[in-house]
């Protein structure tokens, strides 16, 4: 974008001033005021952010947090620096301006929809091998809780009838759970595959 931080005498200007991050993103405090513009702030965030939020949420941190600085505390910034932040904010509604930003906008959303297959390939992989090992773990206790049956009817005759009872009962309390559990797993899996798809028809399309 064209506008241009005017003083040399600030352009290693950071916001260092004690406001809640939902004002301003931290990106400003971290970084020098000839850099904020949107292209270099999306590379801060596509960099630095443990999970890529969406364009629309990024695009709107930018803009609140230099409307913030311009509006609300352009008493206690240089006014180069909130001059600055002014042009930035609306230069995003001119031809130019839109133009830029379309641009930004498609760089962004390639890295986005990247991590997003990415995140949703990881998750599928781990549903897959929970699923695998809840089989294997409710196998497991099957087989345990059919021993322990066996070594309590050889144990006490008389009471058999009750112990399998509970037993039964436990059986059927822990089929229930696991296959619930199994359940949620395997619909969570087949809706991500389901957006996989849908998205790689998108893709080609």
């Amino acid at each position: 974008m064209t506008a241009v931080l005017r003083s040399s005498k600030f352009l290693d200007f950071k916001f260092n001033f004690n406001v809640e991050k939902k004002y301003v993103n931290g990106y400003f405090r971290k970084t020098e005021a000839r850099y904020w513009q949107l292209k270099h702030y999306l590379n801060f965030r596509l960099k630095k952010d443990e999970r890529i939020s969406p364009w629309n949420t990024v695009y709107s941190d930018w803009r609140q947090s230099l409307l913030f600085i311009f509006k609300d505390y352009s008493k206690r910034v240089p006014n180069c620096v909130s001059s600055f932040c002014k042009e930035l904010y609306y230069l995003c509604d001119t031809f130019e301006g839109t133009t830029v930003r379309m641009s930004c906008e498609k760089y962004y959303e390639e890295f986005y929809q990247a991590n997003l297959d990415r995140q949703i390939a990881e998750r599928i992989r781990q549903l897959d091998s929970t699923i695998f090992l809840e089989r294997k773990f409710s196998e497991h206790l099957r087989n345990s809780s059919n021993k322990r049956s066996m070594v309590d009817d050889e144990d006490d005759e008389d009471s058999s009838g009750s112990k399998r009872t509970r037993h039964h009962e436990e059986q059927t309390v822990h089929d229930l759970v696991c296959t619930q559990i199994h359940i949620v797993f395997t619909v969570e899996m087949f809706l991500l595959q389901l957006i996989m798809s849908f998205r790689n028809m998108r893709l080609i399309s």
